[in-house]
């Protein structure tokens, strides 16, 4: 970048993000959510894989890290009959 060029930039406004008011996920928490809801049902990771149509090393990352991929984790989640948005809500600290 050349100093005419980022002249030009300097007169905007940096924004600023205060990282205290910015909500931690805890992605353990949603793990083991996930993982109630699923012996709630009486399922074994397995079973749970078969009927998602899932790999069973995906529904043990998602059981175990929590958020691995948006999509399918709301894949599950309609699975288990819980909202993604409240599930996250819920593992807000």
């Amino acid at each position: 970048m050349t100093a005419q060029h980022h002249s030009e930039y300097s007169c905007l406004p940096r924004p600023v993000r205060n990282q205290s008011q910015t909500p931690k996920i805890d992605t353990y928490l949603i793990g083991q959510i996930l993982k109630n809801k699923r012996k709630a049902k009486g399922l074994t990771q397995e079973q749970a894989s078969d009927l998602l149509h899932l790999s069973l090393r995906t529904v043990r990352n998602h059981e175990y890290y929590g958020i691995r991929d948006i999509v399918v984790l709301d894949r599950i989640c309609r699975f288990y009959g819980i909202e993604l948005v409240d599930l996250i809500r819920n593992a807000q600290s």
